[in-house]
């Protein structure tokens, strides 16, 4: 979402619609371009200069569209060998921006692309070799899954640890003005894998992925723990209930409001079966303190599978999508306020939003054929 415009993908090549890019006004709905046919999946999608870089897995790794238009300006090959491109694509995260510069997580590690490098003056199909330049260089058999989060020109991310090895893994902040490594350290015991599970806000950083979750100070890493400068709170996979605060790998993003930090989980109606816990205790709906991570209020809809779905928080009311329905809640208290069962979640990892100038709640829905999806604009008051 960039201003008053979504820009989403549309397609499903099992049902003969190949993909695409649409830009929709949220003002009227209406749809403003729609790109070409694009090769294989859409990995990410990010708006920068006054252009639209779309980001694939086959073919070129990065189309650039005129953001007017939605007219192919250039095509973008990170490497002249198709197969070593791929290691320097986006892997599982989105892709951000600060100023000319793209950045994103890679196999490689962290990228940057500066879009002034694109030769405009060639043909828009005729793919240009550009490298992007590694920020962060990673060891093999890792990489840089989690989408990472631009404050003031510093970009924080986590290195995907080994083999999914708790405690692997590194949190890191790089400052893209001065090119350097501000501060670098070791998780608690979290794997970094999470595709949307990162945000700041204030002086923390705080983190939601597959195995764990913490708090920490952006300004140093959180070296000196437990202190106003260091890390706030962890939640370990083996302590207590600590998986409860996590389970996040498909994450599509957390939203912080009012004092409390909202997010969606893995867990689903019988994880607590097989982890051997009181039922009431798995969640997968979860609004945690700020201050010290505690629960503020969980939720566990009847017969729920996985969720993954960013919430979306708004006149305080959380909105959570899923595929029985729209669920609304209070977001002070947890109480269900109610489900519209006629706005099913398009898919089970969606990343809703809020247009906060037309005070509207945004879901990508699906139509009753189960192929052709919607775009939900709910008023939220």
């Amino acid at each position: 979402m960039n201003s008053n415009s979504l820009y989403t993908i549309i397609g499903s090549p099992d049902d003969g619609l190949p993909y695409k890019t649409w830009k929709v006004n949220l003002d009227t709905g209406i749809k403003t371009w729609e790109t070409i046919e694009i090769t294989g999946m859409i990995l990410a999608i990010q708006i920068c200069g006054g252009y639209v870089f779309v980001f694939a897995n086959s073919g070129s790794n990065m189309l650039c569209f005129d953001d007017s238009t939605g007219t192919l300006l250039a095509t973008v090959q990170f490497d002249v060998d198709a197969e070593l491109a791929k290691d320097k694509t986006v892997w599982l995260g989105k892709v951000v921006s600060d100023g000319s510069l793209l950045v994103w997580g890679a196999g490689e590690g962290l990228c940057s692309f500066d879009i002034s490098r694109i030769d405009f003056s060639k043909p828009a199909s005729a793919p240009q070799i550009l490298p992007p330049v590694c920020l962060y260089t990673v060891p093999e058999y890792t990489g840089v899954a989690a989408t990472p989060v631009i404050e003031d020109h510093i970009v924080y991310f986590m290195r995907h640890a080994y083999m999914d090895r708790v405690g692997e893994n590194t949190i890191a902040a790089y400052n893209l003005l001065t090119d350097s490594l501000v501060w670098e350290r070791k998780s608690n015991k979290m794997t970094g894998l999470v595709i949307d599970g990162m945000i700041v806000a204030g002086d923390w950083l705080y983190i939601i992925d597959a195995y764990g979750s913490t708090c920490i100070n952006k300004k140093t890493g959180g070296k000196d723990a437990f202190t106003s400068t260091g890390e706030r709170w962890v939640h370990n996979e083996d302590e207590q209930w600590g998986i409860n605060f996590a389970a996040n790998p498909y994450g599509m993003g957390l939203v912080i409001y009012d004092g409390c930090l909202y997010f969606t989980t893995s867990a689903h109606s019988n994880t607590w079966s097989y982890l051997q816990w009181p039922k009431e205790r798995v969640q997968n709906i979860l609004c945690l303190n700020c201050v010290d991570g505690s629960m503020r209020w969980g939720d566990m809809p009847y017969n729920c599978d996985s969720l993954g779905s960013r919430p979306v928080v708004a006149k305080g009311k959380v909105y959570i999508a899923r595929y029985e329905g729209l669920r609304v809640y209070d977001s002070n208290t947890g109480r269900l306020l109610g489900v519209d069962a006629s706005i099913p979640s398009s898919q089970k990892f969606s990343t809703n939003q809020y247009y906060e100038n037309g005070n509207l709640v945004i879901v990508l829905s699906k139509n009753s054929d189960g192929t052709n999806g919607r775009i939900i604009a709910i008023r939220a008051e």
